[in-house]
């Protein structure tokens, strides 16, 4: 087996898994729709958003996470993709890269409770 289609069935293999978790969140039933959806990402990619506008835009998208049915779903989805920007299961894509960043210390030898 070459190096490429090695590389070819992992790519395969990682869109296969997206659209799987994808599928799960939307069968979740997200809270947030079409009506919000400019609550969860910045508005304008070539206009800078105003670190006060940002931080109320994002808490008001936080909101409508909090109750959400496929908040679990989400948060997946997004540790898996590691979106950069935008409010992803209540949490910004900083926040998201933060928990991508953390290695639970299970399987590294040290006992957990």
């Amino acid at each position: 087996m070459t190096a490429l289609s090695t590389l070819r069935r992992v790519h395969l293999a990682q869109k296969a898994h997206r659209r799987a978790l994808r599928q799960a969140m939307f069968a979740a039933g997200p809270a947030c729709d079409d009506t919000t959806a400019d609550l969860f990402a910045t508005p304008d990619a070539f206009e800078p958003e105003p670190d006060t506008a940002r931080q109320e835009r994002e808490a008001a998208a936080k909101q409508i996470c909090e109750p959400c049915p496929a908040r679990a779903e989400c948060l997946a989805y997004a540790l898996f993709t590691r979106p950069t920007e935008g409010v992803w299961a209540g949490l910004t894509a900083s926040e998201i890269r933060a928990l991508s960043l953390y290695r639970s210390p299970v399987g590294s030898g040290q006992e957990v409770a």
